[in-house]
């Protein structure tokens, strides 16, 4: 059950140096708390079974955490501590909004907002509609002025509504054709080798280790793709795919690809869990060159992107309806997920904003790639299972990961497959 597994729960922190002001912060929060319903959401239990449930407008949505009494060469550990803490505090699905907010005041002018959201209700995109509709109505309110916002053209439960009938139509059977046709015969989905044999009660034990290629080779990565006429995110997959298809000896790959999933521009300002998420299959062939790799990898990014709509749940109820066995219940057992969502922190006033990095002890597949383009840098994190490998063995797959990426972009001319 999702209530009982903070391995569903998201959140963000930023550390705020600078005087602000609380009751303009509340204010903003409780106003952004009032124009989502998604923000509002609990999932009762009814005579119809469970449902969403959508809470009135409230007051004090901003919690207060006051440590300016703690002295300052403990500060540190107890604010990380207690951030944790709130990171992997639960929710009661049944009789709570889904979404919580906390102010740390560690000083009068140092301070640490914290948004934790379930993920039923929330996705990475509406971070940047979360932060960036704080900012101005922090700058409205303490300006004595109507905000500039424009009143929300899509709530969560629209967009449920919508999907449920649009999934009726032919057009969600034809990307359910489509991806069928793509997933056809695939085994379950390719991981890593283990360094320990997976016993049955498997659990969601992980931990996080980050990944970053150099300036000089983010620089030739975006410098390439450029030149190609594909996405970093092309190359940068091929690189996870070639690194699996190495340990493996395995020519069909399968990862998880989640998708943004808002595919009208209405979507773009609303709060949600819009995403899917779908298996990406790729056959690494003998003798490609790493450029028809790469653009292979494109092509098939493009074709999920347009086929991201319906749902991964949907194609595989519909592989079982025949008489083939249908899809693997494990479809993939690795994640790619390349950031490239808006994620503009919150600005109040004169301060200065730095994201605080909250230790997730977490995991949602074996293994997951997090990585975007940040400033200069193509950087991110391989979130891993606990259970299923030691720290070195991953720091051996961030090695190796950089290392095919350096690859690719080396030899992307003339090198083929060994």
């Amino acid at each position: 059950m999702p209530e009982i597994n903070r391995t569903y729960t998201t959140y963000q922190a930023y550390r705020i140096r600078g005087a602000i002001d609380p009751e303009a912060l509340g204010s903003a929060v409780d106003q952004v708390v009032a124009r989502h319903e998604a923000l509002r959401t609990c999932l009762g239990t009814t005579p119809a079974g469970l449902r969403q449930l959508i809470g009135p407008a409230r007051t004090g949505s901003l919690r207060s955490v006051d440590l300016r009494a703690v002295p300052p060469s403990e500060a540190h550990g107890v604010l990380a501590r207690s951030l944790l803490e709130e990171s992997e505090t639960l929710f009661r699905i049944a009789d709570e909004p889904l979404a919580r907010f906390t102010l740390f005041r560690i000083a009068d002018d140092d301070q640490v907002v914290m948004a934790v959201i379930h993920h039923l209700v929330f996705d990475g995109w509406s971070f940047s509609v979360l932060w960036r509709e704080v900012t101005e109505l922090y700058r409205a309110a303490r300006a004595g002025e109507p905000p500039a916002l424009s009143p929300v053209k899509t709530q969560f439960t629209d967009f449920v509504a919508r999907q449920r009938e649009w999934l009726e139509q032919d057009e969600a059977q034809e990307q359910i054709r489509f991806w069928l046709d793509e997933l056809r015969g695939c085994a379950t989905g390719a991981t890593l080798p283990y360094d320990d044999i997976p016993v049955s009660a498997s659990t969601r034990a992980g931990a996080r280790l980050p990944v970053a290629l150099s300036a000089e080779l983010s620089a030739r990565v975006a410098l390439t793709a450029r030149r190609e006429r594909v996405t970093v995110a092309a190359i940068t997959l091929l690189a996870l795919q070639l690194v699996i298809s190495r340990a493996t000896a395995a020519d069909d790959v399968v990862l998880g690809i989640p998708m943004g999933n808002r595919t009208s521009v209405d979507d773009f300002d609303a709060m949600g869990f819009f995403a899917n998420a779908h298996a990406l299959r790729m056959r690494l062939d003998e003798g490609r060159t790493l450029r028809e790799l790469v653009h292979s990898v494109a092509n098939k990014l493009v074709a999920a992107m347009i086929n991201q709509r319906v749902p991964l749940p949907a194609v595989v109820a519909a592989s079982r309806t025949g008489r083939s066995p249908g899809l693997p219940s494990a479809l993939f057992r690795v994640i790619f997920t390349f950031h490239n969502e808006p994620n503009l922190p919150p600005e109040l006033g004169v301060t200065r904003t730095e994201w605080w990095n909250v230790e997730d002890r977490t995991r949602r597949a074996d293994l997951t790639l997090h990585i975007g383009r940040h400033g200069d840098r193509i950087a991110g994190e391989f979130e891993y299972s606990t259970q299923l490998y030691r720290p070195e063995t991953v720091q051996r797959f961030t090695e190796a990961y950089t290392n095919t990426v350096q690859e690719i972009i080396d030899d992307l001319d003339d090198r083929t497959i060994p």
